[in-house]
């Protein structure tokens, strides 16, 4: 799945450096993110909305998402850490016992 963050962080006028040291990762990192070759989980997600001042939905390029989906993402966005690690421990779970 593609993520706009390049596409955001340049309409916010953002260089790779100001967006990295906002979301604490390098800036060699958030170009990896920036071109697909590294996935962003959840967390990560958020953490650049909020960086972007963003919905974590908004992100995601893919506009087919269901509204279901954008619910739990904004839902996860809103928990504190600790609470979406313990989700995303639980959901982890859950597909392990299928």
């Amino acid at each position: 799945m593609e993520l706009k963050i390049k596409e955001i962080r340049k309409a916010k006028n953002l260089t790779q450096g100001d967006l990295a040291d906002k979301v604490g990762v390098s800036v060699s990192y958030l170009s990896e993110l920036e071109s697909g070759k590294k996935p962003a989980n959840t967390r990560r997600l958020a953490q650049l909305a909020a960086a972007l001042d963003v919905e974590p939905h908004e992100l995601l390029s893919d506009v087919s998402l269901s509204e279901e989906i954008k619910r739990h993402l904004l839902n996860l966005s809103q928990l504190s850490e600790a609470d979406r690690d313990a989700v995303l421990r639980h959901a982890e779970g859950l597909v392990k016992n299928q």
